[in-house]
């Protein structure tokens, strides 16, 4: 099972869908986000061994007194699940972890082999060490990108209760995804190498997981479905 986390939560109130005001305020890789200090947190843990449920997709925002990244960990940890088999957490996030919420992540990592986590960030929280915390991310094994356009309407498309609308993009959101990322790859010191989108990064981690189950040697598993685009419309917690 999950480990490095206390077991003491109590299931978050399920609140509404995701609804496109929210996103198109919030989400937007803005060079001057005012009034946007809210976390929105989109989430899907993929399990091809096991059948989906609720738990595996939602969206998660900040709360007073814990952060989004806090409630997602508490929320996985709830569910006891094996450590005998992969599992890979997507996260879609308005903002970039705090330091403090980058290192529970990566605590939790270390403690937990079996998990991978890829997180996909709008912009980029730059208060108190966060670059010292997002490089102890990093070493933990984490996966960590700027959103691009992509990524953006992957958000849209799965996260969003969009009534059937294509996602629409900001005349800045390339130009301003480009220097976000190139500033990431300074603060993890990953220089020349391409950002990764999420339908991109998604063949990598196929790959890696392919490799992960022969090492396993669990028979009969197949990670043919693993990594899917997920069309439900999850719920904000």
């Amino acid at each position: 099972m999950f480990t490095g986390l206390q077991n003491t939560h109590s299931q978050d109130k399920l609140l509404t869908i995701q609804d496109p005001d929210t996103f198109l305020f919030h989400f937007p890789n803005l060079r001057y986000a005012n009034g946007r200090r809210l976390c929105y947190l989109c989430f899907q843990v993929e399990r091809d061994h096991c059948s989906c449920d609720d738990g595996d997709w939602g969206v998660f925002r900040n709360k007073p007194a814990q952060h989004a990244e806090v409630r997602l960990l508490k929320r996985i940890q709830s569910w006891e699940l094996g450590s005998e088999l992969p599992y890979e957490v997507t996260c879609f996030q308005s903002w970039s972890p705090c330091c403090n919420c980058a290192k529970q992540l990566a605590r939790f990592l270390e403690e937990n082999k079996h998990v991978t986590l890829s997180i996909f960030a709008s912009r980029l929280h730059t208060m108190e060490d966060y670059e010292e915390g997002l490089r102890i991310l990093r070493s933990a094994g984490a996966h960590i990108a700027i959103m691009t356009s992509q990524d953006f309407e992957h958000c849209w498309d799965t996260s969003v209760d969009n009534h059937g609308n294509p996602f629409q993009p900001w005349n800045t959101l390339v130009s301003q995804s480009q220097k976000l990322s190139e500033k990431l790859k300074v603060i993890l010191k990953v220089m020349d190498l391409p950002p990764l989108s999420f339908p991109e990064f998604r063949e990598v981690i196929t790959s890696l997981i392919l490799n992960a189950n022969n090492k396993m040697k669990c028979e009969g598993y197949s990670t043919s479905g693993f990594l899917r685009k997920r069309v439900m419309k999850p719920k904000v917690l």
